[in-house]
């Protein structure tokens, strides 16, 4: 049987492959030959090009010793960027995702011969003009690829990326660089691996924590009067618990160093901060007490000793910190020696937990039985102050206590009992300007919500008696409001639990 036409052909151009690699035909002339010259930005998806590139294969394969790379004819049709951009682009398709990470290879197989330092590598991908997008920047994997394989070629060379963009720039730059990755989902991921590899280059260099804080370019010591705002704290505090684990018999000697060297309220952020590694939070908290109570010996407000003591800084969990009780007792004590000027302890911690965290705060307390009284407390105390001192009507502090939000569960709410009575407090304190229940629901929800809303809690045993109360309430309202029977029955049509209702008000229609 004869060969066909298309097994003839390949034959050939298999034969004239075998004699370009014997004769070693310059890879720009078998490039030309092949009109890849001509294929513009869309080389890679050329079938062309993949021959051309297992001819570079072969040859590189038959004289081992002298390799040959296609990045050097590719650079006199393309710049560097625009091939980055090529490689890239080519990822993005399942077509030619394998040509693209075949010219991203070149580049990393070019430069090793070359003997390129990771530094240089960093340069030429053009990683160096910005870092407001360099973790973002895919090209960054082709640094991290480069590294890995400049490591196991120059072993005694050895380097990292994190050290890499360490000498490209500078620690403080790389710091706030992975800290304002942490707050992008897109970079959170990458931001996290390289805040630890940064931790462990330290380490490893031997910087000691006060090294670091240079190194950050944390403000003066002495001049520092507070680290609210400063970015680069918590990776400094990050970097003493690194330090912590590793020599855990010197987290008390740092504190001792440190503690003279700070003013007060720094130095209770320091500490506060690191209360939240357990590595450190034991010794921490000793010295914060002791701090704490050499700040209270000078008889500071209240007030200044809350925001001295960095209490402002604890967070949600306040209510449980060991600080905030010893502060509390400061306040009683404080008290007591000045009769004539009593200060608030709930003040100072309304004043530095606005009304969204507070909210936080009186939950997570409640949860919990070692500060439930507390949390109950601090509630009491804020709903006397929207009583007495901003004079919220009951409709604002049901919409405070997020009561709006509770929907068919806000009868079971334990807040509704605290507005119930706060309620009750208004109407005895202001008869002119009593309110009612169903005032304060219709003030936070719509009618034909609360229908559904009250039918359901009826069905309740224990919410079944105020259910009935509010839907007669509700119907009163609205014979008030002289809404016709006609538009009653529109309204409410298709409204879960309307029967009842409409019922009632046909009922308290007639009887009028």
């Amino acid at each position: 049987m004869e060969e066909s036409t298309k097994a003839v052909g390949t034959r050939l151009k298999t034969y004239q492959l075998k004699h370009w690699v014997e004769i070693r035909k310059d890879p720009e002339e078998v490039f030309k030959l092949y009109s890849l010259n001509y294929a513009g930005w869309r080389f890679l998806s050329e079938p062309q090009f993949s021959a051309w590139t297992k001819y570079v294969d072969e040859l590189n394969a038959k004289n081992e010793g002298a390799m040959v790379s296609i990045i050097p004819t590719l650079r006199k049709h393309f710049s560097d960027d625009d091939l980055f951009k090529i490689a890239l682009a080519a990822k993005r398709s399942e077509e030619t995702e394998a040509m693209g990470t075949k010219l991203e290879d070149a580049f990393v197989q070019f430069w090793i011969q070359r003997k390129e330092t990771p530094d240089n590598v960093l340069v030429q991908l053009g990683l160096k003009r910005s870092t407001e997008t360099l973790l973002e920047n895919p090209l960054l994997n082709i640094l991290t690829k480069y590294t890995e394989v400049y490591n196991v070629k120059y072993a005694a060379k050895k380097t990292t990326v994190i050290e890499t963009l360490t000498r490209a720039f500078d620690d403080e730059t790389v710091a706030k660089l992975l800290v304002a990755g942490r707050e992008k989902s897109t970079t959170k991921k990458i931001a996290k691996q390289f805040q630890a590899d940064q931790l462990e280059m330290w380490l490893n260099s031997g910087q000691s924590v006060d090294d670091v804080y240079k190194l950050l370019n944390i403000p003066s010591r002495r001049l520092v009067g507070d680290f609210d705002n400063l970015k680069l704290f918590n990776t400094w505090v990050t970097y003493m618990n690194a330090v912590s684990v590793k020599n855990p018999e010197k987290i008390s000697a740092m504190f001792s160093t440190l503690t003279p060297t700070f003013r007060d309220r720094p130095m209770m952020q320091i500490l506060e901060a690191a209360n939240k590694f357990p590595s450190m939070e034991k010794a921490a908290t000793k010295f914060q007490l002791e701090k704490a109570q050499s700040i209270f010996s000078t008889g500071v407000s209240p007030y200044e000793a809350f925001k001295l003591v960095a209490l402002d800084n604890v967070g949600e969990s306040v209510l449980g910190s060991p600080l905030f009780k010893k502060w509390m007792i400061y306040v009683e004590d404080f008290n007591k020696k000045n009769p004539a000027e009593k200060k608030s302890w709930f003040l100072p911690l309304r004043a530095n937990y606005q009304d969204n965290r507070l909210d936080t705060i009186i939950d997570k307390g409640m949860k919990d039985p070692s500060t439930m009284k507390l949390a109950q407390l601090v509630e009491k105390e804020r709903m006397e102050e929207w009583f007495v001192r901003w004079k919220y009507p009951p409709n604002s502090a049901f919409r405070n206590l997020h009561l709006d939000k509770a929907g068919e569960k806000v009868f079971s709410s334990p807040k509704f009992e605290l507005w119930l009575k706060y309620l009750d407090d208004w109407n005895k304190a202001y008869p002119s300007e009593k309110a009612t229940m169903i005032d304060g629901f219709r003030a936070n929800y719509y009618d034909l919500n609360l229908v559904p809303m009250l039918g359901m809690a009826e069905k309740v045993p224990s919410t079944n008696k105020l259910a009935s109360q509010l839907k007669d309430a509700l119907v009163d309202k609205w014979v008030t409001e002289k809404k016709p029977l006609a538009y009653v029955k529109h309204w409410l049509k298709g409204i879960e639990y309307s029967d009842d209702m409409l019922e009632r008000y046909t009922k308290k229609l007639n009887s009028v």
